[in-house]
């Protein structure tokens, strides 16, 4: 795994603790292991028979060093790995190794407003500019909506130990105060969106959906942000940019 900055790794310690929080609260909890995941997704499919695992799909990161990408990489070590892993319903019942069944891998796409099946052309044909690629999603593709998140989600897994999410400290790491080299402070300089929409932890469609004309003519609790497109602010701006 590459590097992560202290400033980042804290970022995303609070991110966690909070994921794990919320998951608690509506009856699930978050399983936090110390490893690689191509070893231990494999292990914990056969211990509890998982019959499919659901990925995120990675964007195509190169690394400027060996032209791959380290996150589909893993990606591919994972599915790798999980092919050869036999699940326990099917040992002993069938003499043709071809033929035991083995977890399946599932990628989904999640990590933009626009769909990839939802596009109005192949990902090998992306426009070079983006004012190209603005217009022909405007006119020609949907924004889907967001999955609404159940009050409560199934029991958790007969699991005794679920782990807990690590300190800084226990990264490697020591605690570094952010340094701000640019004037972009206050509420009317930037969104502040960008750690969360680029660690998973905001969904740019659920901010498109908080701040639409509909949501905020309905008089539903409004956030500062939704208070601010009331009041003038761009909303075209804050979706492009």
């Amino acid at each position: 795994m590459a590097p992560v900055a202290a400033l980042r790794a804290q970022f995303l310690i609070e991110c966690l603790v909070d994921l794990k929080r919320n998951l608690m609260k509506r009856g699930l909890n978050l399983l936090i292991q110390h490893g690689k995941p191509e070893e231990i997704l494999p292990k914990l499919v056969e211990t509890y028979g998982v019959h499919t695992v659901k990925e995120l799909q990675h964007f195509m990161f190169l690394s400027l060093a060996t032209g791959d990408s380290e996150e589909v990489n893993v990606e591919r070590l994972v599915n790798r790995n999980l092919q050869q892993v036999v699940l326990p319903s099917s040992r002993g019942l069938s003499k043709n190794p071809s033929s035991a069944k083995s977890s399946r891998p599932e990628l989904i796409w999640g990590s933009s407003m626009y769909h990839i099946d939802d596009l109005p052309f192949n990902c090998s044909s992306l426009p070079d500019v983006y004012t190209q690629f603005r217009k022909s999603v405007e006119s020609e593709s949907r924004i889907r909506g967001c999955i609404k998140i159940p009050t409560s989600l199934a029991p958790a897994a007969g699991m005794e130990d679920w782990g807990c999410v690590p300190v800084i400290d226990q990264l490697g790491l020591q605690e570094e105060q952010a340094e701000t080299r640019s004037g972009m402070l206050g509420p009317d300089y930037s969104t502040k969106f960008s750690p969360w929409l680029a660690s998973g932890s905001l969904s740019s469609r659920f901010i498109y959906e908080e701040t639409s004309p509909s949501i905020i003519a309905a008089g539903q609790p409004l956030l500062e942000l939704q208070q601010w497109v009331a009041g003038g602010g761009s909303r075209w701006w804050l979706n492009n940019f």
